[in-house]
């Protein structure tokens, strides 16, 4: 085979020519990781919802159920039951009635005694109960109106009686009587004492009174403010108010136009 001469070799470009690599090695392998562009349309979130979002809860304006009322249930299992009012959650329009809507929870063995159920009080919509009527024992609509006294009382619509409230009960004693007195309590005699006495002094005129300073500049007289405290300190004592000689003084001079204008208002 004859040989080609450089000059074409160098210029003209072979028609047979072959090699056993490719001519372009590097995008032949960069094509396996390219990635065809996308043209559909891209999915935008306009707003992000939370999880779990919680309706807010509207108070109701009237509430007619209080702690310790006579209601009776419309709905559930224990539909036409009556009893009182054990709790009431006026943030979440709900109540529970004493052994009434409950379910069984089971209570593991804590080393008292056997595992077993134990009934829980579930809440109460404040729509799915009644007041009852004392009076017929059904249970009826009520609304607030006012009485000759002026107090805001419950009213049935259809009796038009009045329903009263339960007598408001202490969570630790029913009655104070059977509270007993220790050691670490203050005694009812002590409480009752009126041992308090109100001052006009500033802050550290009162810590000065207490620990006995005297005062780097003295006074040249008693201002009102100090004649005022030396009359609430002898009322406070039952002695008679005492009268210095700078306001009998004053009763007595004659001031100008401008003294009298002062000595009214005057803030004391």
């Amino acid at each position: 085979m004859p040989r080609i001469p450089r000059l074409e070799r160098m210029f003209v470009k072979p028609n047979n020519s072959w090699s056993r690599f490719p001519k372009r090695p590097l995008p032949f392998r960069m094509a396996e990781w390219e990635t065809k562009e996308h043209k559909g349309e891209v999915l935008r979130v306009t707003k992000i919802k939370p999880p779990c979002q919680i309706p807010p809860i509207k108070p109701i304006k009237d509430w007619h159920i209080v702690r310790g009322d006579l209601v009776e249930i419309l709905v559930g299992p224990d539909k036409g039951k009556q009893g009182k009012v054990r709790a009431v959650a006026r943030k979440k329009n709900q109540l529970k009635v004493i052994g009434l809507n409950c379910s069984d929870n089971f209570m593991p063995d804590m080393g008292d005694g056997e595992p077993g159920f134990m009934l829980n009080e579930e809440p109460l919509h404040y729509t799915e109960v009644k007041l009852v009527d004392p009076a017929t024992g059904k249970p009826a609509d009520t609304i607030y109106k006012f009485n000759e006294e002026g107090l805001k009382v419950r009213v049935c619509k259809e009796s038009g009686r009045v329903i009263p409230k339960p007598p408001g009960e202490r969570t630790d004693w029913k009655s104070r009587s059977a509270v007993k007195e220790g050691d670490l309590d203050t005694k009812s005699d002590a409480v009752q004492q009126y041992t308090y006495v109100p001052s006009l002094l500033l802050f550290h005129e009162e810590i000065m009174k207490e620990m006995n300073i005297p005062m780097s500049v003295p006074k040249r007289g008693l201002e009102r403010r100090d004649l005022i405290f030396m009359e609430i300190e002898s009322e406070a004592f039952g002695e008679r108010p005492l009268e210095s000689s700078q306001d009998q003084a004053s009763e007595n001079s004659d001031f100008g136009t401008f003294g009298k204008i002062a000595q009214k208002l005057k803030f004391w």
